[in-house]
């Protein structure tokens, strides 16, 4: 059973912080959510974003994809780095619930390293109809974005 989360934990209570210091980047690609998820070989996960309630609605809501966000498919555990969009990783339920909370065609970046792996969060607030080409005409960026976010912001972790 799982157990709402206190208002104290870090994803809620560094949840502005995160928005400040993401907003403009947001901003400038049209991005509506952000969230950075690390998991340890040990089992601990960390978890920043922009909007806690994305992931306060499924430990709230006692869904079995808890892992949302954490999960990735078997064929690519051994790759250092892919992206996947959100049709592609996420159930349809998943992707049913996004699109209620305001969130479409996400992405997520999945950096693997020996004793853990970070994933990197990405949606809009509206549908566009070439998802691919929209993400991969930015995928630069958003490697940059994603690396600077780990260096610039070890304070916040």
């Amino acid at each position: 059973m799982s157990e709402p989360l206190s208002t104290h934990h870090p994803l809620i209570s560094m949840e502005q912080c995160v928005q400040e210091r993401v907003q403009r980047f947001l901003e400038v690609f049209g991005f509506s959510i952000f969230h950075y998820t690390r998991c340890d070989l040990n089992g601990n996960v960390s978890c920043l974003g922009t909007y806690s309630m994305t992931f306060r609605k499924f430990v709230v809501g006692k869904s079995k994809e808890l892992f949302l966000y954490t999960d990735f498919p078997k064929e690519f555990q051994s790759y250092q780095k892919y992206t996947m969009l959100s049709k592609d990783f996420e159930s349809q339920k998943t992707v049913k619930i996004a699109a209620e909370m305001g969130y479409f065609d996400g992405i997520k970046t999945v950096y693997r390293y020996k004793d853990y792996y970070e994933t990197f969060v990405l949606a809009l607030s509206t549908p566009i109809d070439d998802v691919a080409s929209f993400y991969l005409n930015k995928q630069a960026y958003l490697d940059h974005f994603f690396l600077e976010f780990k260096s610039k912001n070890k304070d916040i972790k």
